[in-house]
């Protein structure tokens, strides 16, 4: 437990000290045990096993092409664009480090081999492009004046070159949104204070869009932990918490605002700033398939919702069989390891086709269908819906993955992170792409939800315990995914959907950048 004196300094500097407190108390059960908690899993989604659905599929069997492009309207584009671009311009750092020791004939031949890996090819911004087009630097000013201007790539990766005409991530993303239509606004989660630079930045290019900036501020932070459990002082000040993000699970507190700002928005369309689609036709055509399926399902859950609300069983059953016509592949439920024939003889016979979705469609644990009551059937459909877009896995994905896994509450179905998987687990299912056929690429559709708490009650052991190095010593601190806390199927009702491959295209590293150009 923190003391009182540390709950008053962590609300004196706009830290959510309940949240934080929990973190707090997970960390010291870690250094208690030194275990870390993973997860074991059952099975793989694929399409075969019926836990992922082809969009492809999907987009011929309901009226896609007759239907206006209104249901955009519904979203808003949510970008995450605050991250730093330290993994991203990490080719750079031993030529930095050369310059900054004064090892210049290191740094002359680390120059030369970055021209050889095709450097000049990546995007970059005109300074850098301009320097390594001239010769090495042959004086202490000229090398001190290229650590200057390659510091450039170490900013919010948001504002920096993403294709070799200079376009931005951010303007891309912009531009991606465009030709998408008639979205209902577009959000960025910016760093902390840098709501005027990208409102400027917007400003020049998109001046009719209705866009929202929010900061990623010191309450979507926590704290770091020594060894010994205590919080770490910052360097600077001993009476200062070291305070540090809280990781892209803190998200899930500001989705509430993006629908108080966006009243007439039905839900976010979350695509990473870094992964560049591009405006290519067959890229937005898929991405408008993807959102048009998710609002047309969600038409069928607000019916049942309301008909629910009515206590009106029947009707709600109407709209429950609309949903299995086109989301259930009435295929042999081989995803589930367990019977469910239990659950379905709890309940009357006239709501099973409602039983059928949850289990079905969306995997719902097994002991959340043990309450028989109309009121439990309202609150599992009031879930949000979550359709992730999912990937091949082409062997060389290692990351996120969709996988039923054993949890107290039954098997949940989840977009599963690395840290959260054993390590006999990561032999199996990275060694042969048919043990994981799919790769979560953080594309996204969620319905708005108004209590952001309710993620972190319901997905308690979706949390990563991040170990790193401060002021030369270790140090622990609470992250969670937002992937993990919103893809699953204990808070959401979630769909796993195969998506083209070409709408994937991460630029994790800056040399990912010299194809970027072909989808622009």
């Amino acid at each position: 437990m923190l003391t009182p004196q540390e709950v008053e300094k962590l609300e004196q500097l706009g830290l959510n000290s309940q949240r934080i407190s929990l973190h707090v108390e997970r960390i010291r059960n870690f250094l208690k045990t030194r275990s870390k908690h993973t997860f074991k899993i059952n099975s793989a989604c694929s399409i075969e096993n019926h836990g992922v659905l082809e969009l492809s599929s999907l987009t011929k069997k309901l009226p896609f092409k007759t239907r206006s492009t209104a249901y955009l309207k519904k979203y808003v584009s949510f970008v995450p664009a605050a991250g730093a671009s330290t993994r991203y311009a990490q080719i750079i750092d031993e030529l930095l480090q050369g310059i900054a020791s004064k090892n210049f004939d290191s740094a002359a031949t680390i120059f030369d081999q970055l021209l050889e890996r095709g450097f000049l090819d990546c995007a970059l911004p005109p300074r850098i492009r301009s320097a390594f087009e001239r010769a090495v630097p042959a004086t202490v000013e000229g090398w001190e004046q290229l650590s200057r201007y390659l510091l450039e790539l170490k900013q919010t990766k948001a504002l920096l070159p993403a294709v070799k005409n200079g376009t931005s991530f951010l303007e891309i993303k912009l531009k991606e949104c465009e030709r998408l239509g008639e979205l209902g606004g577009i959000c960025f989660v910016v760093p902390y204070k840098g709501s005027q630079i990208f409102s400027s930045f917007c400003e020049k290019i998109a001046k009719d869009k209705n866009i929202l900036f929010l900061e990623q501020d010191l309450s979507l932070s926590t704290v770091r932990i020594n060894m010994t459990g205590e919080i770490v002082r910052d360097h600077d000040n001993s009476e200062d918490f070291s305070i540090v993000p809280a990781g892209h699970g803190a998200l899930v507190e500001v989705i509430p605002k993006v629908k108080s700002f966006f009243s007439d928005t039905q839900g976010i369309f979350i695509r990473n700033i870094d992964n560049v689609i591009g405006t290519q036709e067959k890229a937005v055509e898929a991405s408008k398939c993807f959102l048009f399926c998710h609002s047309f399902l969600l038409d069928q859950l607000t019916a049942v919702r309301a008909h629910l609300k009515e206590d009106n069983v029947d009707q709600a059953k109407a709209s429950a069989q609309t949903i299995l016509i086109h989301f259930d592949s009435h295929q042999n439920l081989s995803l589930h390891k367990q019977s469910y024939e239990e659950i379905l003889a709890l309940w009357p016979s006239h709501t099973h086709e409602l039983l059928r979705v949850l289990i079905n469609v969306f995997h719902t644990p097994l002991k959340l269908l043990k309450d028989s009551r109309v009121e439990n059937l309202l609150a599992l459909y009031s879930r949000p819906l979550a359709f992730f877009g999912v990937v091949a896995n082409t062997g060389k994905d290692i990351g996120g993955i969709p996988v039923l896994v054993e949890q107290p509450l039954g098997d949940t179905k989840v977009s599963l992170e690395l840290p959260h998987i054993s390590p006999d687990d990561q032999r199996f299912y990275f060694s042969d792409p048919k043990n994981a056929p799919f790769f979560n690429p953080s594309f996204v559709a969620i319905e708005h939800f108004d209590d952001p708490q309710k993620a972190y009650e319901l997905s308690p052991d979706f949390w990563i315990l991040a170990e790193k190095k401060f002021q030369g010593q270790p140090v622990y601190y609470h992250e969670s995914v937002i992937y993990e806390l919103i893809g699953n199927s204990v808070f959401a009702n979630l769909v796993f959907i195969e998506i083209p491959r070409y709408l994937f295209n991460p630029c994790k590293s800056i040399e990912d950048t010299k194809s970027t150009s072909l989808l622009i």
